[in-house]
C-alpha cells in the first residue's frame, strides 16, 4: 500500500512536552515530525484524548525559547503513542 502522507517525515529522538489547555504538561518523546504534525510517545498516564487541542512544546538547549505547536491529538496507540496534527489557527491558545 502506498504512503499517502502530504509531508515528508525526519526521525527525531528528542524530550518535548505535552501541553493541554489547563496548563498540564505530560513529558514525551518525539518520534518523529514533518509539517503538518508529528508522532511522540507518553511515558505517564495523561488525560487527553483523540480530539484533543495541545501544545506540542519542544525543547532544545541551543535555543533560548521553547517552540509550541498547536496540535490536534488524532490517534493513540496501545503503546501510548501519540499521532498529532499541526493546526494553522492556534486561536484558541492565545494564552499558552
Amino acid at each position: 500500500m502506498r504512503d499517502q502522507r502530504k509531508h515528508y517525515r525526519v526521525s527525531c529522538n528528542s524530550q518535548c512536552d505535552l501541553v493541554n489547555r489547563d496548563g498540564s504538561a505530560y513529558p514525551a518523546l518525539l518520534n518523529d515530525i514533518s509539517a503538518g504534525g508529528a508522532l511522540v510517545t507518553v511515558d505517564c498516564k495523561t488525560r487527553l484524548h483523540a480530539g484533543d487541542m495541545i501544545a506540542l512544546k519542544l525543547k532544545d538547549e541551543a535555543v533560548f525559547y521553547p517552540v509550541k505547536h498547536i496540535s490536534r491529538v488524532v490517534r493513540i496507540d496501545s503503546k501510548n503513542n501519540y499521532g498529532l496534527r499541526f493546526l494553522v489557527n492556534g486561536s484558541l491558545f492565545k494564552d499558552m
